[in-house]
């Protein structure tokens, strides 16, 4: 038996929540941002360890606003033994009031190893429990977070189809991803949920002539400057523009998470993601060679 069934249509943008609840002050302000999102009726990432379980708060608050607006969603959940993983779902159920998580994260504190794939491969515990939820109607889907430290684990996981997915933090700009790895995940189609959409900014349009003027204020625009001649090739009006765009061409890439405070943030993640065109198969093998080039090397901070 296998936990890997496919993953449901996801939204083309994933409203992520890590923003919410961070201070009590702006609580209403998080309240209107998330009734705005569940109206848009795009899928929500949420983790109960986000800002000492302040998120959990935020989100409950607004679901029960409007119960039938609750949206889809994807939580983080720690996979460091099935005790920590029932408990987990268990208390995200509770917090939140919902009767189901549509697809489980599955994550550790370290990013060492993925000692889960290695159990899913004989049955383990870990497997057992996910097993038992998901015949509960607790859970539906199980993903793998994955980090570029851990890629021999994900590899496993991947070639043997253990998973309904991953998850992992990806756009042009970087990708948790060896090589080897994400060769196997286009060979065997493997499905993607890309973390960070901007890279940790929300960067103006840029070219190669203002890219100096913001270099100096931002330190994620000095990998930029590799990309900046692709950038200006797309034709795309923004750096968001140029990120979605450059997902939505990659086949296994399902949805981009991407966090914000901010309503008019939102709203353009949204209608950017539903509108953004796809990029060149020339661009895109372009953009991907780079990274192949660039990624292991310099590391975002964050």
């Amino acid at each position: 038996m296998k936990l890997n069934d496919p993953l449901p249509s996801i939204s083309p943008y994933t409203f992520g929540t890590a923003e919410l609840g961070k201070a009590e002050a702006n609580l209403k302000r998080d309240l209107r941002l998330t009734r705005a999102a569940m109206e848009k009726g795009i899928w929500f990432h949420t983790s109960r360890e986000y800002n000492m379980g302040s998120t959990f708060m935020a989100l409950r608050m607004a679901f029960d606003e409007a119960r039938s607006e609750r949206p889809r969603l994807i939580v983080k959940i720690r996979s460091e033994s099935a005790a920590h993983l029932r408990f987990d779902v268990e208390d995200a159920l509770r917090r939140l009031d919902i009767d189901s998580i549509d697809v489980v994260q599955l994550c550790k504190r370290t990013h060492k190893r993925r000692e889960v794939v290695d159990d899913f491969r004989t049955e383990g515990p870990l497997f057992e429990t996910c097993r038992i939820l998901k015949d509960e109607g607790l859970v539906n889907r199980f993903v793998l977070e994955v980090f570029e430290s851990c890629s021999e684990d994900a590899l496993k996981a991947v070639e043997g189809s253990l998973f309904s997915g991953l998850v992992f933090y990806f756009n042009v700009l970087e990708r948790e991803a060896t090589q080897s790895l994400y060769s196997k995940i286009k060979e065997r189609n493997c499905r993607v949920v890309a973390l960070r959409t901007l890279a940790s900014g929300l960067f103006p349009g840029v070219n190669a002539e203002e890219f100096n003027q913001h270099a100096v204020k931002m330190r994620n625009f000095r990998r930029m400057e590799g990309f900046l001649d692709l950038y200006e090739q797309s034709g795309c009006s923004s750096w968001l523009e140029f990120n979605l765009s450059y997902l939505k061409s990659i086949e296994n890439v399902v949805t981009s998470v991407g966090a914000t405070s901010q309503l008019s943030h939102l709203s353009l993640y949204v209608e950017t993601a539903d509108r953004c065109p796809r990029l060149s198969k020339k661009l895109l093998d372009e953009i991907e060679t780079r990274q192949s080039h660039l990624i292991s090397s310099i590391r975002l901070p964050g």
